[in-house]
């Protein structure tokens, strides 16, 4: 489970939109194991869908095959919603 810390949309020439999801995440058993670890690990996930999230949730960011075998951004799940409201300005 992660927690999303960030979005951004951005437009394409095109009208075309893509979307920048920011993460962070606990590290993992591993990295605990062989690592000196603090604070939080964080990743991004560029899609083309806009998935109902907002900054705050605590989501499940599911995976699918892509090309080449590469894992591909194919949903967010939200866990818990954020209970904050966040000002866009």
């Amino acid at each position: 489970m992660a927690k999303l810390v960030g979005m951004k949309v951005t437009t394409r020439q095109d009208g075309t939109k893509g979307y920048l999801y920011n993460f962070a995440d606990s590290f993992s058993d591993y990295d605990k194991e062989h690592a000196e670890c603090r604070g939080s690990q964080v990743f991004s996930e560029y899609s083309t869908k806009a998935f109902d999230v907002n900054v705050g949730d605590e989501v499940d960011v599911i995976y699918t095959k892509g090309f080449q075998n590469k894992a591909v951004l194919m949903d967010i799940l939200v866990v818990s919603e954020n209970k904050i409201k966040i000002n866009n300005k």
